[in-house]
């Protein structure tokens, strides 16, 4: 079989053969869900030092010691802007340095801390193994090796989501202008191509369907064509693919997949870290849920069909779909979060909100309402307006 990708596929072939080929197949393959990360996401160095403990704990090193050098502070950024995390060192004592200069959004941050990750373990196996610095049969760690251990490692999906994004906000000036600003972000130093290449072979060998399901749920859309179509032509190679990347029968692998650890290595500290997110959070404090509804976009999308239809079909359609777009916008209710800093999706029922831990005692259909609420409390608790 003559592979596209040679080069990287030789990189990947050889760490399975120094590293072993299990973590390849039966590494549970992470998604940004919170079955590997129930702890939440706050966009900060403690959040970020966690995602980095379980990531090293799913890649097989034991109690691994994170530090976070935070050069980020209170930078806020925009709808546009994409997280700044590298790798720094492995120090002698084992610890994990890496550098936070914007955290970002929860999914986004994990692919980009998964190229690192890969590019942490090169290290650590360089560090860590008798010889490994004077071996001629592998390169020095290199971004572009370590987004192939990404995939390795079992990191693959949000790698190869991260690889290539693209990212764009609107907004109206002056009541009739709209504007629109494009971002392309990458991350690793490997093409996203490359990428979506190595993911959809590791897919095919490990050949399980709940995979290949959440693999397409979590990647972009255009990773996720190209995933499915290299899964499409590469799965008839399946027995051809094992055996050039020298992998054993698939009788031996075991039972699929490794433990995850619910508490991540470094259970102590990472009860701190949580303790520290909480703190940080709204955790046992009175908040609202504000309630949405899609009538305005519903709205405009209805003038818009009704517009085309009616040139066609029959007049004032634009005002037909508007009227029918407001009705079905207005039935379809959201709920979100809008305790300081969070903004995570809730329910009708929801009495908490699992992500800042807020106690949820009242729901609003406009942040205005919840100033007043703010108001309110504020004049209750002022002596001065007591009579």
């Amino acid at each position: 079989m003559e592979s596209p990708f040679p080069d990287a596929l030789a990189d990947l072939k050889r760490l399975i053969a120094r590293h072993g080929f299990k973590q390849f197949v039966n590494s549970p393959l992470v998604i940004p869900h919170a079955h590997f990360f129930p702890e939440g996401w706050r966009a900060n160095a403690t959040s970020v030092a966690i995602v980095f403990r379980r990531l090293l704990g799913l890649a097989q090193v034991k109690n691994p010691k994170v530090r976070i050098e935070d050069y980020a502070g209170s930078k806020s950024g925009t709808r546009l802007s994409s997280p700044q995390i590298e790798f720094s060192e492995l120090a002698d004592d084992g610890e994990f340095w890496f550098d936070l200069y914007f955290a970002g959004a929860a999914a986004e941050a994990l692919g980009v801390v998964s190229h690192e990750v890969g590019l942490a373990m090169l290290h650590f196996w360089q560090k860590g193994e008798k010889g490994y610095r004077e071996s001629t049969v592998e390169e020095p760690p290199t971004r572009r090796l370590g987004s192939i251990a990404s995939v390795y490692l079992g990191l693959g999906i949000p790698a190869t989501a991260a690889a290539h994004q693209i990212k764009h906000d609107g907004k109206v000036e002056g009541g009739y202008n709209f504007s629109v600003e494009w971002s392309v972000a990458t991350a690793g130093g490997l093409d996203v191509g490359q990428m979506e290449y190595l993911l959809a072979l590791q897919l095919v060998v490990r050949n399980r369907k709940q995979e290949l399901k959440n693999a397409l749920a979590h990647l972009p859309a255009n990773q996720e064509a190209s995933v499915q179509k290299w899964v499409k032509q590469l799965t008839p190679m399946r027995a051809e693919l094992v055996q050039l990347l020298g992998l054993p029968d698939d009788s031996t692998w075991g039972d699929g997949s490794y433990a995850i650890p619910r508490a991540a290595p470094g259970r102590h500290a990472i009860a701190e870290h949580y303790q520290a997110i909480q703190a940080a959070g709204n955790h046992g404090r009175e908040i609202s849920r504000l309630e949405t509804r899609k009538t305005a976009e519903l709205g405009v999308a209805g003038i818009l069909v009704g517009a085309i239809v009616g040139a066609s079909i029959f007049p004032f359609g634009a005002f037909v779909g508007l009227a029918l777009g407001l009705a079905l916008g207005r039935s379809m209710v959201k709920y979100r979060c809008i305790g300081s800093g969070c903004s995570s999706p809730l329910s009708s029922d929801d009495t908490e909100c699992g992500n800042c831990g807020g106690k949820i005692t009242n729901t609003i259909t406009s942040v205005h309402d919840r100033l007043a609420l703010m108001e309110d409390s504020e004049d209750e608790n002022d002596p001065t307006l007591s009579s």
